[in-house]
C-alpha cells in the first residue's frame, strides 16, 4: 500500500490524477505500477485470511472473530475496486470529475463506486475494533455481536455498491 500511496502523492504533486491516467508514458507506468501492487496486496490479504482462519490469533474471541471477518470484508472491498477497473472509472451514470463531496470528491450527481470500496477497505479497522469492544463490554455475547456487526457492515457495503451501480449518489447536492 505504501507504493500506491507514493504513486498517488506523486501524481497529486504533479497536478494530475493517479487512477485511470494513461495520458503519457509516465502516467501509464504509475497507474500500472499501482495495479501490480494492488494485486500483490490482494494476494497477500488472501494469505492473511487463510492464516487467521487456520491459526487462531491471540486475544479474546470477539476480537479474533473481528480480525477474521474484518479481513474477509477488506478482501471484498478490495475486489469491489475491480468494478472500477472494469469500467475504467469510478462514477456510474456520469463521467468522472463532476461535482463531488468536499474533501472526498465522491460524486453528488451520479453513483460512485469509491464509497463502497472505501467502506469495505476500512472494515479492516472497524470490525476488529467492534470485536475488541464487544469483548470488553459484553464478553459473553462478543462473538455474536461481532458477527452481527460484520453482517450489518457487509450489508451497508453491498447496499452502497448496488446504489452506485444504479447511478444513485450517496448525497445529491444541488448547485
Amino acid at each position: 500500500m505504501v507504493v500506491e500511496m507514493v504513486c498517488i502523492v506523486t501524481q497529486a504533486a504533479r497536478g494530475t490524477t493517479s487512477h485511470y491516467n494513461i495520458d503519457s508514458g509516465f502516467d501509464m507506468l504509475v497507474f500500472n505500477l499501482m495495479g501490480v501492487f494492488i494485486m500483490l496486496n490482494t494476494i497477500l490479504t488472501m494469505w492473511a485470511v487463510y492464516l487467521v482462519w487456520r491459526h487462531r490469533p491471540h486475544g479474546p474471541a470477539g476480537y479474533v472473530w473481528g480480525v477474521r471477518l474484518g479481513l474477509l470484508l477488506f478482501l471484498l472491498g478490495s475486489l469491489l475496486g475491480g468494478m472500477m477497473i472494469h469500467l475504467n472509472q469510478h462514477t456510474v451514470g456520469a463521467p468522472d470529475g463532476g461535482p463531488g463531496l468536499p474533501g472526498l470528491g465522491w460524486s453528488t450527481r451520479a453513483g460512485d463506486l469509491r464509497i463502497a470500496h472505501f467502506l469495505g477497505l476500512h472494515s479492516l479497522q472497524v470490525v476488529p475494533l467492534l470485536g475488541w469492544a464487544s469483548s470488553k463490554w459484553r464478553p459473553r455475547q462478543a462473538v455474536a455481536l461481532t458477527w452481527l456487526g460484520a453482517a450489518l457492515y457487509a450489508g451497508a457495503v453491498g447496499w452502497l455498491f448496488v446504489q452506485a451501480l444504479h447511478g444513485t449518489p450517496l448525497l445529491k447536492m444541488h448547485s
